[in-house]
């Protein structure tokens, strides 16, 4: 069981580290000099310019016709609520560069759809993350 475990969370590492360096590149694009602050443990993961950045990948290609959860662990809760520039980056279809799609959720969004348990998730109904979509493509 072990070495499945450690399989797993390899594969979450790498998934990880996809989105974020497809993040670092798109902030980069936008001139706003984005760094890599995830061995911090601050609660996001890139900062740029003023926004502190939590990125969520996935291989999928998604948002499916159900919506879409995203959790927020209390380290990165706390952290929304402390910086008013936090926001959500979910970086998806991953798995082949150069077709990964993005959308961006600002703070006043995440705290419009958040749904407080332990662990915050975010939910978003397939309607409203078509709209996010839509926004984050003129971005």
């Amino acid at each position: 069981m072990i070495p499945l475990e450690k399989s797993k969370r390899s594969k979450q590492k790498e998934i990880e580290d996809k989105a974020v360096k497809f993040v670092l590149k798109y902030e980069r694009s936008k001139n706003r000099k984005p760094k890599d602050v995830r061995s911090e443990q601050w609660g996001y993961d890139v900062e740029s310019k003023s926004r502190k950045i939590e990125v969520k990948g996935t291989e999928a290609d998604i948002p499916n016709k159900g919506g879409l959860h995203i959790t927020l662990l209390p380290r990165q809760y706390r952290a929304l609520k402390e910086n008013l520039d936090y926001w959500i980056y979910r970086v998806y279809n991953v798995r082949e560069e150069g077709k990964e799609k993005m959308v961006q959720i600002p703070r006043n969004e995440i705290l419009v759809h958040l749904t407080r348990y332990t662990v915050h998730k975010l939910t978003l109904k397939s309607e409203e993350w078509k709209k996010l979509e839509e926004k984050s493509e003129k971005q």
